[in-house]
């Protein structure tokens, strides 16, 4: 597994909008964390991290990094939506599973009545899962017009208003920030290091998870700009 670069702990801090001398966030739920390398860069911000992976190997190195390590891709089996994390944090997860609504209804259901949802995705959206030896559909496919799915490619802004309005707002979710930054992997043979456009999502709950597709977006800062390292 390539090594990858998300947010810094700069980044961490920005879009969680805290003070230069807070040091303590309470605690925080990463879903899909991998090697907890990405994981790493927020840890000096929170008391605890509870760290999830499928895969025994990460699951281990999520452990011997120091972080409550647990081996699931289902955080809802593992009993761990329980409202009871002040921050849940899903980074590039979403376009890789199967059922892409029931994940976001679990980060909800983790997360405490006033805390806060970090969710990195992709865009354009081009979902696929992953398998032994390549990768298929996903069972579900979220609404999100013109990605990857053979008609006009969409532009990263068109995504990201998709996204919004078609899946997070009638989930429940309120966006309070809305970044644009590089998510960067380890490359291959072919090329040495690969950048793709993240789309970095801070969400609330909210008590009602029905709306008006009229109305617009309330609440919302965008900033398309790349965050400083």
């Amino acid at each position: 597994m390539g090594k990858m670069h998300v947010l810094s702990t700069s980044q961490w801090r920005r879009i969680l909008r805290l003070a230069v001398d807070k040091k303590d966030c309470g605690s925080l739920l990463d879903v899909g964390a991998g090697d907890g390398a990405v994981t790493q860069a927020a840890s000096s911000l929170f008391s605890s991290i509870t760290a999830t992976e499928s895969s025994f190997a990460l699951s281990w190195r999520l452990w011997w990094k120091g972080f409550t390590a647990v081996q699931t891709g289902d955080i809802r089996r593992a009993s761990l939506c329980k409202g009871k994390y002040d921050v849940v944090s899903c980074l590039n997860v979403l376009d890789r599973v199967d059922n892409p609504s029931r994940l976001i209804r679990d980060l909800k259901a983790s997360t405490k009545p006033n805390g806060r949802i970090v969710l990195a995705v992709v865009m354009p959206f081009c979902p696929a899962v992953m398998t032994v030896g390549g990768s298929r559909p996903p069972k579900e496919r979220l609404p999100i017009p013109g990605c990857c799915d053979g008609s006009k490619r969409n532009s990263w802004e068109e995504c990201v208003n998709a996204l919004v309005k078609l899946v997070l707002i009638p989930e429940g979710l309120e966006v309070v920030t809305l970044s644009r930054v590089p998510y960067m992997s380890h490359g291959d043979d072919r090329k040495s290091l690969y950048t793709l456009d993240d789309a970095i999502l801070v969400l609330k709950p909210t008590a009602i998870s029905s709306w008006d597709h009229r109305q617009p977006c309330a609440n919302t800062s965008t900033c398309d700009q790349k965050l400083p390292v």
